[in-house]
């Protein structure tokens, strides 16, 4: 079975490459080239497609091209319930919170949990408006 490489959030860790150990958010701010190498060379690189929209409003001047946006389709064997991600996060087992920006915009309407606002947004819910 091929070693799938999938980021289900924007603060899942890489597993592998220069990058082991850092989220997807800061290897998008910091390294976007690295992104698209990914993408281009690495056939079983996927990220969630429900954080696609996310990606686009926080980095808006990233290209997603065709190539890339193929990385945002989850292949068969993702929809299989008994289907193991092999490289899955292994660093990032807890499960998101919401606890402590409830009522912000960037939590209730966008969907950011407390590790991703802390991470993205230096842990200022408000910070979300300044994203341009």
């Amino acid at each position: 079975m091929a070693n799938y490489y999938y980021f289900e959030s924007l603060i899942s860790n890489f597993t592998f490459g220069k990058h082991k150990y850092e989220p997807l958010c800061k290897v998008l701010l910091y390294d976007p080239e690295y992104i698209h190498w990914c993408v281009e060379n690495i056939d079983t690189f996927y990220i969630n497609p429900d954080i696609k929209s996310q990606i686009k409003d926080l980095f808006p001047l990233l290209d997603i091209n065709d190539k890339f946006d193929g990385c945002f389709d989850y292949p068969a064997e993702f929809q299989d319930d008994d289907f193991v991600y092999n490289n899955y996060n292994d660093d990032y087992n807890e499960r998101p919170t919401f606890e402590r920006y409830g009522g912000s915009y960037a939590q209730d309407e966008m969907g950011y949990s407390d590790d991703e606002i802390d991470i993205i947004f230096d842990g200022d819910p408000s910070a979300y408006w300044n994203i341009d």
